[in-house]
């Protein structure tokens, strides 16, 4: 809304407002900051909630573990996929 209505309003008065969703925009940013800080979603905020550092994954047999293979899909090798000009 607040891009396809820009910052500022104008009133049937012609007075010009600040658009209401940009108060609600600021707002909202805001919890979003403050909940990643709570949930510890930065760095500096990991540190504190004491998040530990987990060991690399390993296999039962002490290799590196892989993903399984994907299926084939109706677009698999269409990127990259050669083709004869005419």
């Amino acid at each position: 809304m607040l891009r396809r209505e820009g910052r500022v309003l104008t009133t049937t008065n012609k007075n010009r407002v600040p658009n209401p969703w940009l108060t609600i925009s600021r707002q909202e940013r805001e919890v979003m900051i403050s909940l990643s800080a709570r949930f510890g979603l930065t760095p500096s905020d990991r540190a504190k909630v004491g998040v530990p550092d987990l060991p690399p994954a390993t296999t039962p047999d002490g290799g590196e573990p892989t993903s399984p293979p994907m299926p084939a899909g109706e677009f698999t090798g269409l990127i990259g996929k050669q083709t004869k000009p005419n």
